[in-house]
């Protein structure tokens, strides 16, 4: 039997509720990531606004209009190819995380001889001459490849100034396997510390890691849920959470604009979350998010795996996985983890 779409999803539907939701997860992140990616880095809102306006169907938008980069319909931010990335090694260490093999699997995926160094090389200097054809190597991911090459260690690569959401991309298949256990942000951390060493930064990735692993579980109230485990243990993310809540019923557009629409955390942790707040559907979610512009595909990301988790792969719409590039591989990487 073909590994098609739809057989793939029946073999998902198959399994275990919480190994669906699981699987789900890090197929969620990946599809919301692609369906935003076409209108990722739109910072200027009337901009987004006058090429959206008009359409109920923002995702997958036809013509990439991101001012930074273009790349084919379907094809997946580094974000999420950071997630896959760490996919593949533990698909190919029988679930297991070996640090030595991720840090080589990021060098064959992003380093030396890629298709994102040979766009890095290119990459124009005065920003009038972008957008540029081809992958956008993020500030994360170079710098861990400088570090990895200069240092010879294999943990803690991370630079402690850097304040994207790479990390948690990079644990998220590591959350997922260990959802539920003791040590889920023990073992995803080492991951997201390649990547990101700040602590108030992987603070925010430990309460990131426990929405996914809650809605992996099956728990309602996950955003309730964590905002109290938090609330002693990490209160400056508690903080964050309590404002997020506090403006579940504020326009939403305008509210990540005051929380940051940059890739900067934690404005685009806290425009995940509120996306959630908001919505009721891995669709509606995904749709409202693109709609905020900016850094939308660092928030695709956790929104698709909490709601990808939380609905399940019945609330992927096939369609929309159909149109991501080598998802089928996802699939069966994601499968094969999780069912191992």
């Amino acid at each position: 039997m073909a590994n098609t779409v739809e057989n793939l999803i029946t073999k998902i539907k198959s399994l275990p509720v919480k190994t669906q939701r699981g699987i789900s997860a890090i197929i969620g992140a990946t599809v919301a990531d692609a369906a935003t990616r076409p209108l990722h880095w739109v910072y200027n809102q009337p901009t987004l606004d006058a090429t959206i306006s008009e359409s109920t169907t923002p995702e997958f938008w036809p013509e990439s209009k991101s001012p930074f980069y273009t790349l084919p319909l379907g094809a997946t931010s580094n974000y999420n190819d950071v997630t896959v990335s760490s996919l593949t090694s533990l698909y190919e260490n029988g679930g297991e995380l070996n640090m030595k093999h991720l840090c080589e699997t990021f060098k064959k995926d992003f380093g030396p001889g890629t298709i994102y160094e040979e766009a890095l090389t290119r990459r124009p200097t005065d920003r009038s001459k972008l957008p540029m054809e081809g992958h956008w190597l993020h500030k994360g991911v170079i710098l861990f490849l400088e570090n990895y090459a200069t240092r010879g260690e294999v943990k803690n690569l991370g630079d402690s100034t850097h304040n994207e959401s790479d990390g948690l991309c990079a644990a998220l298949p590591i959350i997922v396997k260990h959802a539920g256990s003791d040590d889920m942000w023990e073992q995803a951390s080492k991951a997201a510390m390649l990547l990101n060493t700040n602590p108030k930064i992987l603070n925010m990735f430990e309460a990131g890691a426990l929405l996914i692993s809650n809605h992996i579980l099956g728990e309602e109230e996950a955003f309730s849920k964590v905002t109290n485990v938090v609330k002693d243990k990490l209160p400056d993310v508690y903080e964050l959470m309590v404002e997020v809540e506090e403006a579940k019923s504020m326009p939403f557009i305008t509210t990540v604009a005051q929380f940051g629409k940059a890739c900067y955390l934690p404005g685009s942790f806290q425009g995940a979350l509120l996306a959630m707040q908001q919505t009721s559907s891995f669709v509606d979610a995904v749709r409202l998010n693109i709609r905020a512009g900016g850094c939308n595909c660092s928030r695709s990301n956790l929104i698709g795996a909490c709601y990808g988790a939380k609905y399940g792969i019945d609330g992927i719409p096939i369609d929309w996985l159909k149109k991501v590039k080598n998802i089928e591989n996802t699939m069966e990487k994601a499968i094969q983890l999780l069912n191992a």
